[in-house]
């Protein structure tokens, strides 16, 4: 098949956002490649007479799989609900801020946003509506020879407040014109 146009060649990373209210907080430095897949579970369900098997889609979810490069307490912070922050006037724990984690449990959810500025100046975004962030932000692992990227999964889950055609992401590209007002910071 031949290449329709150059811009649809994804060349180069982009930025991971979390979403809060109208605000986008970026995650930081990226490393190494950046996945996207949808996986579907289904069962099968055999018809009686004619023999034949049908496979129906039960659920899906979708997984965006990437490496930060940066470990920023910030970062931590919005990666981890159940932080407590430490540090500051009247806190003998750390000269500096912090935080510190405990035995909370939850199912929080965050909007998750990755954005791929393409060769034209134009961006794709990929929006997860309801991600739950999975990984191991303790970056304990340090090699004094290389970086330690810090992997993480986005696991995307149905959004009961949207129509069920389109309740767990979204992928759209924003025009180079209209970059300076839809894409976070203005773009980069």
């Amino acid at each position: 098949m031949a290449v329709r146009t150059a811009d649809d060649i994804l060349v180069g990373g982009g930025r991971v956002f979390i979403v809060d209210g109208t605000k986008k907080n970026e995650l930081g430095w990226l490393s190494g490649e950046i996945k996207f897949e949808e996986q579907a579970n289904t069962n099968a369900v055999k018809e009686s007479e004619g023999g034949t098997v049908l496979y129906i889609t039960t659920d899906k979810e979708v997984h965006l799989t990437f490496s930060l490069l940066e470990a920023n307490l910030d970062t931590f912070k919005l990666l981890n609900p159940a932080y407590h922050a430490i540090g500051g006037t009247g806190d003998t724990t750390a000269d500096g801020e912090g935080y510190a984690a405990g035995t909370y449990q939850g199912d929080t959810t965050y909007q998750i946003e990755f954005w791929h500025k393409k060769r034209s100046g134009d961006y794709r975004c990929l929006r997860v509506y309801k991600g739950k962030i999975a990984g191991n932000f303790t970056p304990l692992l340090i090699n004094q020879d290389t970086e330690n990227p810090i992997s993480v999964d986005v696991v995307g889950i149905a959004d009961s407040t949207k129509d069920t055609d389109r309740n767990i992401y979204e992928l759209f590209d924003v025009a180079k014109s209209a970059v300076s007002t839809k894409v976070p910071n203005g773009g980069w």
